[in-house]
């Protein structure tokens, strides 16, 4: 599958609008964890499309502060930064493998269910680019798992 292809996907499945209220894009909006509280301002009041790459290559490890809302909302601008950017996000990709592949996970459970099935088959076929291009540390039969995962879900 072309890239082009795939971002036009990722495009289509994910849409802009309605975009978080800032108490729905983190898990905890205390303000106790600076990091989360960053990442949750960095993201607040933006819609996915919008954001610079340089936000992602920022929160690049900050994935699991979002919440289930949060993270179905801004998947995409993360799933656009690993197709077209691979190099520049550094460990974003291998991040996002490693925490769709945690076992009995009810984060990433709840984060995946968030998902329609066309933004699952979406998040399927950029796993599938990840293991095309053979940047995953993983073995192949990995990536499978976590592919057969996102179908259970």
């Amino acid at each position: 599958m072309q890239e082009t292809e795939l971002i036009t996907q990722i495009n289509e499945a994910f849409p802009k609008q309605p975009i978080p209220t800032d108490d729905e894009i983190v898990y905890d909006n205390s303000g106790f964890y600076l990091d989360v509280e960053e990442f949750r301002n960095d993201l607040k009041g933006n819609a996915w499309d919008t954001l610079p790459l340089t936000v992602v290559i920022h929160h690049r490890d900050d994935l699991p502060f979002l919440s289930p809302k949060g993270f179905a909302y801004y998947l995409p601008l993360f799933l656009q930064a690993v197709v077209q950017h691979p190099a520049k996000t550094d460990s974003l990709e291998e991040n996002l493998v490693f925490l769709l592949g945690k076992k009995e996970d009810s984060w990433r459970n709840r984060c995946l269910e968030s998902l329609n099935m066309e933004q699952r088959e979406v998040l399927k076929r950029v796993l599938e680019l990840h293991r095309q291009r053979m940047l995953s540390t993983e073995p192949e039969e990995y990536i499978q798992e976590i592919t057969l995962t996102i179908e259970s879900i």
